[in-house]
């Protein structure tokens, strides 16, 4: 297996070029990854030879990743001797520097600000003050590590993802 040319995205969790080095793939550094993400699914693809398209939610090097994948195996009356995959990266997230057990009224708070609602609205809707809602924010970007509200808000996506998903999931169109 040979990475014909790899993409990425600009990060500064995780350059992409190096985690698929140009070369074989036995080269990848994180085995774990090629084990359970990479390597049984393109088998599978041979063995099938079915084009296959999905999104795929795992761990590399410890980050929570996601990223649509389409499989396209060589089609002949034998074993294949190609397969192509190409991948979009749709997102990368660190988990939380601490863990941190949150109450009803942070997961409130977590849910509300994910859908993109103000401090001051998330306050009206639990029935609290904005300025409570605003320590409380504090609080959680302490216990997480935290060095602004977008990277807690993208902590604790992180933190949601590794406690509801198992280690790899996918979803086939």
């Amino acid at each position: 297996m040979r990475a014909i040319r790899t993409y990425g995205f600009a990060s500064r969790l995780l350059d992409m070029a190096k985690l698929l080095p140009d070369g074989p793939l036995g080269n990848v550094t994180d085995r774990q990854f090629m084990e359970h993400a990479v390597v049984p699914r393109m088998q599978e693809v041979i063995q099938n030879q079915q084009p296959v398209i999905e999104v795929v939610k795992t761990k590399v090097f410890g980050l929570s990743v996601g990223y649509d994948r389409i499989m396209l195996a060589q089609k002949n009356t034998t074993r294949p001797e190609w397969v192509i995959t190409c991948t979009m990266g749709r997102f990368m997230f660190v988990a939380p520097q601490k863990t941190a057990e949150l109450d009803l009224t942070d997961e409130s708070i977590v849910q509300l600000l994910v859908e993109g609602a103000t401090a001051k609205e998330i306050a009206a809707e639990i029935n609290v003050s904005p300025r409570t809602v605003e320590h409380r924010l504090e609080r959680m970007k302490d216990r997480m590590g935290a060095r602004n509200l977008v990277q807690l808000t993208a902590m604790l996506m992180a933190h949601r993802l590794g406690h509801s998903l198992p280690e790899l999931e996918m979803r086939r169109d």
